[in-house]
Order: C-alpha cells, then structure tokens, then sequence
C-alpha cells in the first residue's frame, strides 16, 4: 500500500510514507495515510519515532537507524515460534 524512503531534509535523515501509485488516487487509502499520521502525532515515546510533517500525499517521520523487523525476529524468536511471528506481522504490518 505505502512505500517508506530514506530522504534527506535540512541536513537530516527522514523517512518518507507515501502510498503506492495504484492507491494514490484512491480517498480511502489517502484517508487511512492521513488518518495514520495524526494518530503518530499523539505518540510520544523514546522508541517511537515522532511523526514531522503532512504533506498531500505523503508524510515524514523520524529515521531510525537500525535493522528490520524481520532480523529482529530472526535474532530473537528464531524460526521455530511461527505464532508469534504470526502475531508481530498482524500487529505491524500497516506500519511498515
């Protein structure tokens, strides 16, 4: 649905979210990406990045220097506890 770019901006690392060009005419999954930056907006935790700026079809948030998702369910679950990696992708798949 979204790809997420390593941009710079002011000197700085960003992430750029922006919806695939397939979805990007479509006011439900513009709604959805608008829908989640506000909601990143509220959120403030050290290991959370913060949401920066909307734009019109995309937004920027904080880049986090660091691995993936999936090496990190590597190096700590291993391969043999498919449920809870069942459950992590259920949880986070919007967000990546």
């Amino acid at each position: 649905m979204c790809t997420c770019t390593v941009v710079r901006q002011r000197g700085r690392l960003v992430v750029r979210k922006q919806l695939l060009p397939e979805y990007a005419t479509d006011e439900r999954y513009l709604q959805a990406l608008e829908k989640e930056f506000e909601l990143g907006c509220g959120l403030q935790h050290p290991n959370i990045p913060r949401y920066l700026e909307w734009h019109d079809d995309y937004f920027l948030m904080d880049y986090v220097d660091g691995g993936t998702l999936h090496e990190w369910e590597l190096l700590h679950l291993g391969i043999k506890n498919k449920q809870v990696h069942f459950v992590l992708h259920s949880i986070f798949r919007n967000f990546i």
